[in-house]
């Protein structure tokens, strides 16, 4: 055997025995620590999936979030931090004594004690008596759509006998009896969650002894925005800027009044605004869109 043959060997001998060694000694020092490494590794796999999940329906999630509170902030009813039998009884007494809802009732409150359910309290009461159907009517719909939080809970109307000693029997007078809860709250803080544009309502949006079917569209006479020639400017969550076929710009937010109808919804993830109008009786949505000049 040569020598630098030989030499050869033994230097490959060497190479061989220190990377034994160090492989072994790296085994045995660092097996624990790299277990758990490996066991981080997979736990932060996990969290990067879970992130990314809420990632993809992180847009959705805001975009429903953004409806919902602008549904809130324009809604008209407004919860009050103090409600009881005085109260209720005299916000009644002022809807049944205005010309257009008059009528007599009897007055009764029914749970002796308030009713507490997720921080909200109510009272039910009872209204009985006879008054012109359609009296009724605007009273109740009054109660859905004024601003103090009211609902029915439960009504029976029925038609008024010929011996009940009311002098025009052409009136279409019924005997009801209406239930009706009251809500508040007396939670502190509360004020900041409640709807900042509250709209008092001024007038019947529908009357049930009109024809459903008009010959004529009425014309515009508080010179509200046009629907039908609108072009959607900008968006929000909240509201839409318009501007009409004169130039002259709008700012509306979902139940403003337009010519014929109302703004009904905005979808600001599609950059479209929805108008329902009443023309003539039928009724016709119309969906402007924001054009950009690429498009």
């Amino acid at each position: 055997m040569s020598y630098s043959l030989r030499n050869t060997l033994i230097l490959l001998v060497l190479v061989v025995i220190v990377f034994a060694s160090g492989e072994y000694s790296l085994s045995s020092r660092f097996k624990t620590r790299l277990s758990g490494i490996e066991l981080l590794k997979t736990e932060k796999k996990s969290d990067l999936d879970r992130l990314r999940s809420y990632n993809k329906n992180y847009d959705e999630i805001e975009f429903q979030m953004r409806n919902a509170r602008a549904v809130w902030v324009s809604h008209p009813k407004h919860l009050k931090n103090f409600e009881n039998s005085v109260v209720s009884f005299d916000y009644f007494n002022t809807l049944a004594s205005r010309q257009d809802s008059r009528m007599n009732f009897d007055f009764r409150k029914i749970n002796a004690e308030v009713e507490t359910k997720n921080g909200i309290n109510s009272n039910l009461y009872n209204l009985t008596g006879e008054a012109r159907f359609v009296n009724l009517f605007r009273f109740i719909w009054k109660l859905e759509n004024f601003e103090p939080l009211y609902t029915i809970e439960e009504l029976e109307i029925e038609p008024v006998s010929g011996n009940s000693g009311i002098a025009n029997k052409n009136e279409n007078y019924v005997h009801y009896y209406l239930t009706i809860r009251g809500y508040s709250v007396e939670q502190d803080g509360i004020e900041f969650q409640l709807p900042q544009s509250v709209k008092n309502v001024n007038r019947l949006i529908f009357n049930p002894f009109n024809a459903l079917v008009q010959k004529n569209i009425p014309p515009n006479k508080d010179n509200l925005l046009n629907a039908d020639r609108a072009v959607l400017l900008g968006i929000s969550a909240s509201k839409a800027i318009l501007m009409d076929a004169s130039g002259k710009s709008w700012t509306l937010r979902p139940g403003d009044k337009v010519y014929l109808g109302s703004l009904t919804e905005i979808d600001a993830r599609n950059r479209t605004a929805e108008f329902t109008l009443n023309v003539g009786g039928f009724l016709k949505k119309i969906v402007v869109k924001m054009k950009f000049k690429n498009n």
